[in-house]
């Protein structure tokens, strides 16, 4: 039994801000355990750990509950949400049946804001006010200034990267994860925003090609500026960026390492539709949006409402001429979704709550479902017999080609896509022992100054 069982998805998103709530419990004598959603022991059922507390970085649904719960805590009425994406649309915001908002018993999980504007937005779908906590958001913890040396210093960045430290650093944040992604992910985000998605790939597709554009005039008109493309978590491999960091030794490509330890260290900053903007935002650093052509309100992120932006190359190519100006969000619509408290961390808020969960069982799920251990375990074994039947018909060319029936061949076709997916991008969202030991040993160093 582990008192704190926490679940992820990014390690590159989010492990250095759970290494934070791992280190406070630990300093209150409490064990604290991670779970990968990559990690194929999880996928194969391999992996079982029993905990008091079981975090999930999302919970829409019953769904999520079985997969980042119930598969592998078993069952469970101390359920933690951590919403690791709050920050939204506004048709999103708007939309009651938006698919993040929480339904079934996932809304009786605790589930944390980063702040006001989120909160209300849990409300509105129905989740009762003491079940939606503002806590702040915890990954702007690691920006307070006593985590100072937590992060390398551009020399340091210079030697592992083998990157110019002389050189100004031009650091473009993207957010294209729809240009190039399989046809199975897409058709499973489909699912979930229906047809209108559709639109949204359309302006990602031609804004990203008319981004690199000027990237690329950029590269040209400034040689002795190194560019720095940092891609989503979720971004594939794209062949456009390999061609343009071998034609330019001052383009790379690095999906490694935290965004806030590219933004630290970086000189200019530039982004499409990223939500790491307020990340920058508390780094105390400023940036610009480049926005070739207008989004859609819908589509906007409502961070982003009412931004000042750049819309052509003309002026693309003279921020690198200018100084800094104003910032260019609402930064009141900013705090309202980010409420970032100077006396007390998120980190401390979060984990003075869930000791309260260990210890009562006040925000424990009320809605529980009766028999719920029988209906885990039933669950279990359906899925179990039906991972090992696509496993044995899938790699098993005969058995393959049997399946001539529509319907049995796409079931098989999803499990080849999902798991190929897993193995592809295990090793880029599930942080080694090493990796998790290296960032407790800086936490402790910073905290210990």
């Amino acid at each position: 039994m582990v008192d704190i069982l926490i679940n992820y998805e990014h390690k590159v998103r989010e492990i250095e801000s759970l290494c934070l709530i791992k280190n406070e419990m630990e300093n209150r004598g409490y064990t604290v355990e991670f779970a990968c959603t990559y990690d194929e022991d999880r996928v194969r059922f391999k992996y079982f750990r029993k905990a008091k507390v079981v975090i999930s970085s999302t919970l829409y649904n019953d769904d999520c509950l079985f997969e980042f719960v119930y598969r592998i805590s078993g069952a469970n009425n101390k359920v933690v949400n951590l919403q690791w994406e709050q920050s939204l649309t506004n048709y999103d915001e708007s939309n009651l049946n938006f698919y993040q908002n929480p339904k079934g018993f996932a809304k009786e999980a605790v589930h944390l804001c980063w702040g006001e504007a989120s909160q209300k937005r849990l409300l509105n779908a129905g989740v009762s006010r003491d079940r939606a906590i503002i806590v702040g958001p915890i990954q702007m913890d690691l920006l307070n200034k006593k985590f100072h040396n937590y992060y390398e210093t551009k020399n340091q960045l210079g030697v592992k990267f083998g990157l110019e430290p002389s050189k100004d650093w031009v650091l473009f944040i993207s957010s294209f994860t729809y240009t190039n992604m399989t046809n199975e992910t897409y058709r499973e985000e489909l699912k979930c925003y229906g047809d209108r998605l559709n639109e949204f790939k359309e302006i990602s597709t031609i804004s990203k090609d008319e981004i690199l554009n000027w990237l690329e005039v950029g590269l040209k008109s400034y040689p002795n500026k190194l560019f720095i493309y940092r891609p989503h978590p979720s971004e594939k491999e794209d062949e456009r960026l390999i061609k343009l960091e071998a034609e330019f030794n001052n383009f790379r490509v690095i999906g490694d390492l935290s965004v806030k330890q590219w933004i630290k260290t970086s000189d200019k900053i530039l982004t499409w539709y990223s939500t790491s903007a307020a990340e920058i935002f508390f780094s105390d650093k400023n940036f610009h949006i480049l926005r070739p052509f207008k989004i859609p309100f819908d589509w906007e992120v409502t961070i982003f409402n009412k931004s000042t932006n750049v819309t052509c190359l003309k002026d693309f190519l003279s921020l690198f001429e200018n100084g800094a100006e104003k910032f260019p969000l609402n930064l009141e619509v900013l705090n309202s979704y980010y409420n970032v408290n100077d006396q007390i961390s998120t980190t401390i808020r979060i984990c003075d709550l869930l000791e309260e969960m260990i210890s009562s069982e006040f925000y424990d799920m009320r809605k529980y479902r009766s028999n719920l251990s029988i209906y885990i375990y039933l669950q279990r074994l359906r899925h179990r017999i039906t991972f090992l039947l696509k496993e044995t018909f899938s790699s098993n060319k005969i058995f393959y080609l049997l399946f001539s029936y529509k319907y049995l061949r796409k079931k098989l076709d999803s499990h080849i896509s999902i798991m190929n997916r897993m193995n592809f991008d295990k090793d880029k969202n599930k942080a080694s022992s090493i990796e998790v030991d290296s960032i407790m040993s800086k936490i402790k160093m910073c905290l210990n100054e």
